[in-house]
């Protein structure tokens, strides 16, 4: 629940920086969502795949794939915000 609150407010924040620059916001706002869930996926994916490979697969996967998931998150969406702020103004 927490996750949904943030990626709205970063919307948000998307929204301002490229109304600010003359631009429509919703494809930016799109591509930042869907960032945002490809980067938690691949950082849980990849997490996981390390933590099998370190323990096996017989020990519970705990807290570090979901922070890593979080961190793939936060990268992705920094990196769609990057992108926004690359954009010239129009």
């Amino acid at each position: 629940m927490l996750e949904i609150l943030i990626v709205i407010g970063l919307c948000r924040t998307m929204g301002r920086i490229l109304r600010a620059k003359g631009r429509k916001p919703l494809m930016m706002q799109v591509m930042l969502v869907v960032m945002w869930i490809v980067g938690e996926f691949t950082g849980g994916f990849i997490a996981g795949i390390v933590h099998v490979m370190r323990h096996g697969q017989n020990v519970e996967m705990g807290f570090g794939v979901y922070l890593f998931a979080m961190v793939g998150a936060a990268i992705a969406a920094g990196i769609t915000f990057m992108v926004a702020h690359l954009l010239p103004s129009q």
